[in-house]
Parts: C-alpha cells; sequence; structure tokens
C-alpha cells in the first residue's frame, strides 16, 4: 500500500463557504440570554415564553428547522444548568412549536413533588 506525503493539508472546504448571517456579538448574546434569566426569576413558579429573536438576537433567517434545532439545544443547555441559568436554582425548560418556554421551580415543588411537565 503507498501513502501519499504532502506538506499540508488540502484546505477546508467549509472554509469557502461564505457565513448565511453576520456572528452574533457575545455581550448582546450574554444580555438577551440575562433578560431572559431575570424576567423567569421574576415570576416563579411561572412558564416564560421567548421566541429565537429574544434569547439570540441577529438570527431571524434561520428556517423553521434550524430555529427549532437552536432554540432545544438552548432548552437543554438550561434544563441541564449551564450559564447563566446555573446556581442554586432548577429549571424545567421545553420548546413547543418555535417558542421556548422556561420555568424556575420553586423549592417546595423542587422538593416535595418534583418538576411538573406543561
Amino acid at each position: 500500500m503507498a501513502f501519499e506525503i504532502h506538506e499540508s493539508p488540502p484546505p477546508n472546504k467549509n472554509l469557502d463557504i461564505p457565513p448565511t448571517s453576520d456572528p452574533v456579538d457575545s455581550y448582546e448574546l450574554y444580555r438577551a440570554r440575562a433578560a431572559y434569566m431575570q424576567a423567569v426569576h421574576d415570576h416563579p413558579g411561572m412558564w416564560v415564553s421567548a421566541t429565537l429573536e429574544d434569547v439570540r438576537p441577529g438570527t431571524t433567517d434561520k428556517s423553521p428547522t434550524a430555529t427549532r434545532r437552536h432554540l432545544k439545544g438552548l432548552a437543554r443547555a438550561i434544563n441541564r444548568g449551564h450559564y447563566p441559568f446555573s446556581g442554586q436554582h432548577a429549571y424545567r425548560c421545553v420548546v413547543r412549536d418555535n417558542i421556548i418556554y422556561t420555568r424556575l421551580i420553586p423549592g417546595e415543588e423542587m422538593y416535595n413533588n418534583g418538576p411538573t411537565n406543561p
């Protein structure tokens, strides 16, 4: 079997594809998610809804499938307690019809009955 030797690997074809939208500013993304978390904390026990544009500004041009994929990824991160939804609190997050719903689980419910599904 003959192996080929190269000075460098071939270029990545994906690098030649221009981005479909402008990248989201990380500070703007943090502010949007922190504002959503604050709204969830302001209404403990209630489901707070948001669209993709609310929690990830600048991504309105996504297809419905891409929107759902982004929201489900965010919902998994919230359910696992990733920043900024980390700390002493427990959250329940679901996605329905390309809208994300998040709920701060009150302490008494968390220790007595467990979280309820919508």
